[in-house]
């Protein structure tokens, strides 16, 4: 009886570890892609504040009723 209980308790250790494993790889996977997006991020800024020099003297969109 307790070879028993001792095997399902490996046995949902080893589920356990296993699923820990795959929730810490998904993990590493989100951090790279939010530092991908911080990057992106950053050099889209960069940009846009490049075309706000390039152009500031634009018009302004006209109202949106016209």
């Amino acid at each position: 009886m307790s070879e028993t209980r001792f095997e399902i308790l490996e046995t949902k250790v080893a589920f356990q570890e296993e699923l820990i494993q795959q929730l810490d790889d998904a993990v590493i996977a989100q951090q790279k892609q939010i530092g991908d997006m911080q990057q992106l991020l950053k050099i889209l800024r960069s940009e846009l504040t490049s075309l706000e020099t390039q152009f500031p003297d634009s018009p302004e969109a006209p109202p949106p009723h016209y």
